[in-house]
């Protein structure tokens, strides 16, 4: 992929992830406030079950699908490429079904004696049958992204994000009777969703170039060879992270909360704070999502400066671009809470989480890079890694300190899994940090611009749309005062 076109389709696919993003922080924020915190929290445990469902399901298969496209497009063109994916398609596809049937029968034990709430097991059977189609449409998905079809990925994003808003919308005023009716027609909209994206997007696998004769065909160990190792670390991760999930709520019980104070204050953290501070990774993850293939690529060729390149460019841009969050998100949490919550107590987590977006959003970049080097069983170590500290903590920590114990293994735990990147990845490629310029001066700009805005307007006593306009004129002002100070100096980045 040529310079030009990975900014361009970095850049559309930015525009296209920012709207859907969009869509769907529109539908947390509903749901969390038709759910209410203490259901919000519920909520959320049953998800962190079906996120371990959907590891194993999915397992690794993006990846799988990312690597033999990228050497088969090279070595032996897009029909090869095409009949791996189909390999991979078909492999997704029976693992997949098995997760699927293993959860649909065990939803009610697991419902009854893990997360103590009949509530949630029709919800999570429902959302059961969602897997098979949605592990096909990763597959699909990772296809076009490896082949530079963005346009086509935007349809089928844009088009998912509309229908689930619809059909959330519909069912759940048909089912909003009761807890449970809530759930179930939340879920039942995603499974419709992940049905009718799914057709939408073999509809245009199936019309997408086959002019190729004679392609070579892809052995499944080739795509297992990829795709398990990856499923093992991530089902690993996922069942690690899932007993955080479980922790969480009894160690504020075990501090001296009620079951409902316990709960709501999962629900504020987990189902409100964290999902404002994750959103903007979206302009950073369509660049990732471009960058795994394009790294790939230049591993199988060997070329060690390409990949520095892309890996300086990434993370300075990354770094930058999550200083002046950081400055937002403590500037501005309490009132971004307020208006998008109606609550100050989100806000509040917003404005002590606010640092973690640069070790995050930079984690990501590293995480990706290792990926695209062949280096993804080492990355699925340290995330391994990172999630048994994080139990450890969660257990020995909460009963003594509650929520201020939960926000300091947040911190420790994002920070010790970039550490370990990064030092993995100083090993193996020629990269580095400046300091001076992609961090020092950023801080003290957004300081300054930050400053400046809470003296110039009191945010406590305006509406949403003087909020929204102060912070876009706080990142245009910090953008041009990077841009005066040298900050993109060694990055790539032409100012």
């Amino acid at each position: 992929m040529r310079k030009n076109s990975f900014i361009k389709n970095g850049f559309l696919l930015t525009v296209i992830n920012m709207i859907a993003q969009l869509i769907q922080l529109y539908l947390e924020i509903w749901y969390s406030k038709i759910l209410g915190s203490q259901g919000i929290g519920l909520f959320q445990l049953m998800m962190s079950i079906y996120c371990l469902a959907m590891t194993l399901a999915m397992g690794g298969y993006s990846i799988a699908v990312t690597r033999l496209t990228s050497k088969n497009i090279e070595l032996k063109g897009v029909k090869s490429a095409r009949n791996a994916v189909k390999k991979t398609m078909l492999a997704a596809l029976i693992t997949s079904g098995f997760i699927s049937v293993l959860l649909c029968t065990f939803a009610e034990y697991i419902c009854l004696n893990r997360i103590k709430s009949s509530y949630m097991i029709l919800p999570l059977q429902i959302l059961a049958l969602a897997l098979p189609p949605m592990a096909l449409s990763v597959c699909i998905d990772a296809y076009f992204i490896t082949v530079g079809k963005i346009k086509t990925i935007g349809t089928i994003t844009l088009f998912s994000r509309l229908v689930n808003v619809f059909f959330a919308y519909k069912f759940i005023n048909m089912m909003s009777y009761s807890f449970t009716g809530k759930c179930t027609a939340i879920t039942f909209s995603s499974l419709i969703t992940e049905i009718l994206s799914l057709l939408l997007s073999l509809i245009f696998f199936c019309f997408y170039d086959k002019t190729e004769k004679n392609p070579s065909h892809t052995p499944f160990k080739d795509v297992f060879s990829i795709s398990m190792p990856i499923c093992a670390g991530a089902a690993l991760r996922s069942f690690l992270n899932m007993l955080q999930n479980m922790l969480i709520p009894w160690g504020f019980i075990k501090y001296g909360l009620s079951e409902t104070e316990a709960m709501a204050n999962y629900g504020i953290i987990k189902g409100m704070a964290i999902p404002v501070i994750v959103f903007p990774a979206t302009l950073m993850s369509s660049f990732l999502a471009l960058l795994i293939p394009e790294i790939s690529k230049a591993y199988e060729t060997g070329d060690k400066g390409k990949i520095s390149r892309a890996v300086i460019k990434s993370s300075s841009v990354t770094i930058i671009f999550s200083v002046a969050l950081t400055g937002i998100y403590i500037f501005y949490g309490e009132e971004l809470g307020r208006a998008i919550y109606g609550d100050y107590s989100a806000g509040k987590y917003i404005k002590i989480l606010a640092p973690l977006t640069t070790f995050m959003f930079l984690d990501d970049v590293v995480d990706s890079t290792l990926k695209g080097m062949n280096e993804q069983i080492y990355s699925l170590k340290i995330n391994v890694i990172e999630s048994a500290v994080r139990v450890i903590l969660l257990f020995i920590l909460l009963p003594h300190t509650a929520v201020t114990g939960y926000v300091f293994v947040i911190f420790f735990g994002n920070i010790l899994n970039f550490v370990m990147s990064y030092c993995r990845l100083s090993q193996i490629a020629d990269v580095y940090i400046d300091i001076k310029n992609w961090l020092i001066k950023p801080i003290l700009i957004i300081t300054f611009c930050g400053y400046i805005s809470k003296i110039i307007i009191p945010f406590k006593t305006c509406g949403l749309g003087v909020l929204v306009f102060s912070i876009i004129s706080v990142m245009a002002v910090y953008i041009l005062l990077c841009i005066k100070t040298g900050c993109f100096k060694n990055t790539g980045v032409k100012n």
